[in-house]
C-alpha cells in the first residue's frame, strides 16, 4: 500500500496525492487518509478517502461514504485511485465553472463514449457560458490523462440544404475542436481551464 501511494505521488505532479498514516495503529491494522489536491484550488475541490490497512484485505472509505473492499493486490488500488484522480479533475472543473458563472450541462464519471480504457472508466463534462454561446468539454481519463475541447453557437459552417432549410438550425453549435493543453498557461488542467473560461466569457 505504501508503494502504490508512494509512486502514484510521484508520477502525478497535477493533482497533488497526499498521504497521511496514522500513528494509532495495532500491528494487524492500520489506517492511512489519502488527500487529491489541485495546487491552489483545494478550497474549491478536494478528494478525499481513508484507507484501513487489515490482516486479509484493504478497505476504502470514499468520502461520498461508500465502502470498498480490496485484496493486497497493488493494481487494485493503483486502478481505484486513478478512477478517483479522474473524477477529481472533473467534478474540479464542475465546481470552478459554478463559481465564474458557467452551466454545467452534462457531467459523467463513467463515460461510455470515446476510447475504451484499459482499467478504470473515464470522466467528463460539458459546460456552457452564461450566455449560452460557448462550450466547453473536459475529458479525463486514467490512463490519457485529459481532452479539452472547445465549440460556439451560432454555427460558422451552416449552409442550408434541400433537406434542411430553416435558418433556425444554425443556433446549434458547430463541431468540437481539440485544444493542446501542453501549449496552454497555466500550473494545473484546473488553472489552464480558468483562464480558458476567461478568454470565452
Amino acid at each position: 500500500t505504501i508503494f502504490v501511494l508512494d509512486t502514484l505521488a510521484r508520477e502525478f505532479k497535477d493533482p497533488l496525492l497526499t498521504s497521511h498514516w496514522s500513528t494509532l495503529s495495532s500491528p494487524t491494522c492500520s489506517s492511512v487518509k489519502v488527500s487529491v489536491v489541485s495546487a491552489g484550488y483545494d478550497t474549491i475541490i478536494k478528494t478525499q478517502l481513508v484507507i484501513h490497512v487489515g490482516e486479509k484485505m484493504l478497505r476504502v472509505i470514499c468520502k461520498d461514504g461508500r465502502v470498498l473492499n480490496f485484496s493486497y493486490e497493488p493494481q487494485e488500488l493503483r486502478d481505484f485511485i486513478l478512477c478517483q484522480i479522474s473524477q477529481h479533475q472533473v467534478t474540479g472543473v464542475q465546481a470552478l465553472a459554478r463559481v465564474m458563472g458557467w452551466q454545467v450541462l452534462a457531467s459523467s464519471c463513467f463515460l461510455g463514449s470515446g476510447a475504451i480504457e484499459p482499467f478504470g472508466s473515464a470522466a467528463g463534462c460539458l459546460l456552457a457560458n452564461s450566455k449560452g454561446d460557448k462550450f466547453v468539454a473536459v475529458r479525463h481519463s486514467p490512463q490519457a490523462n485529459a481532452s479539452v475541447f472547445v465549440s460556439q453557437a451560432p454555427s460558422s459552417d451552416f449552409f442550408a440544404t434541400p433537406v434542411i432549410q430553416a435558418s433556425k438550425w444554425e443556433n446549434l453549435p458547430e463541431g468540437f475542436k481539440q485544444l493542446k493543453l501542453d501549449k496552454m498557461d497555466g500550473k494545473n488542467l484546473v488553472n489552464k481551464i480558468e483562464l480558458l473560461m476567461a478568454a470565452l466569457s
